[in-house]
């Protein structure tokens, strides 16, 4: 779970330790809850969307749970995506 808003260096750094996370336990799925975020950045709808990209590739499903509906709404309307 994402405690606070990140910046880009904890972003990758979390994309990172996932990866490291999934390889090393042949995870099947993962959580990424991040209920606390007020705000995300277009950097950080990337780096969660490339997450559930590599996790795909390597035979784990993704869910990203938690999303205000301010957040999300804030998404759709600057084009955001994380498909």
């Amino acid at each position: 779970s994402i405690q606070s808003a990140m910046t880009d260096s904890e972003a990758l750094s979390l994309q990172d330790d996932l990866m490291d996370q999934v390889s090393r336990y042949r995870s099947r799925g993962i959580i990424v809850d991040v209920t606390a975020l007020d705000v995300m950045d277009s950097f950080a709808a990337r780096s969660l969307r490339t997450i559930a990209h590599m996790t795909d590739l390597r035979g784990a499903v993704t869910v990203i749970v938690g999303i205000q509906a301010e957040v999300a709404f804030a998404m759709v309307q600057l084009g955001m995506s994380l498909e």
